[in-house]
């Protein structure tokens, strides 16, 4: 087995990525591959397993203490974790030992992507982007972000009503653009719905923040 054939992710990876608490399970996730033999030294320790391979994930148990192991993304994105997961992943030190931390791109995107009851008003997006966002792999957040760029647009203009003097700075125009494009509506769809133009809500949107949301 190679040395850490893992990367800490969920709510912890992001406080480690960030330098302060993120309120949530302790999660590592994992090839497939390794899960057996790691699950079978587990169990060696006299640790209970409660696995759930239809998730593909296992519950790591010791008294009141809880480690989730994943080798499958949450639902419902359902794949593996592919080598971006730990070709980017960030060497750290946690509890004295060195570890790896789940890429801040990855991390983000599945805050943005995996339906939770904060959903678009999620307060940690904005503060993610504000601290990280001038140095984040757009690209690869991007391609993470096919088929939701409607999501990851909408994040970016609360993004800009939230933080309006630091948006320009943090969030790269050509992103912006690359993401209407790829949504590609035109007002003549919606002229006879009744319903808004995307585009006349973003440049709206985009207005109010550049004067102080008046």
């Amino acid at each position: 087995m190679q040395p850490n054939p893992f990367v800490i992710s969920g709510a912890l990876g992001l406080s480690l990525q960030l330098g302060r608490l993120v309120d949530g399970e302790l999660e590592i996730c994992m090839r497939a591959a390794y899960v057996p033999a790691v699950l079978d030294a587990v169990s060696a320790t006299g640790l209970k397993i409660d696995r759930d391979e239809a998730k593909g994930r296992a519950r790591l148990i010791y008294g009141a203490h809880r480690v989730v192991l994943r080798w499958a993304l949450p639902t419902p994105l359902f794949s593996a974790y592919d080598d971006a997961w730990f070709t980017h992943a960030r060497r750290t030190r946690f509890l004295g030992l060195r570890v790896k931390v789940a890429p801040l791109e990855e991390l983000l995107w599945l805050r943005m992507a995996l339906p939770s009851g904060a959903s678009v008003g999620d307060p940690l997006i904005g503060q993610i982007l504000l601290d990280r966002g001038t140095t984040l792999d757009w690209p690869r957040l991007l391609a993470r972000m096919a088929g939701q760029e409607a999501l990851l647009l909408a994040h970016i203009f609360l993004f800009w009503h939230q933080y309006p003097e630091s948006a320009r700075e943090v969030v790269p125009g050509w992103v912006i653009d690359a993401l209407r494009d790829r949504i590609d509506v035109g007002p003549a769809d919606f002229s006879d719905s009744g319903l808004l133009d995307p585009r006349e809500v973003e440049d709206n949107l985009a207005e109010q923040s550049l004067h102080g949301g008046t």
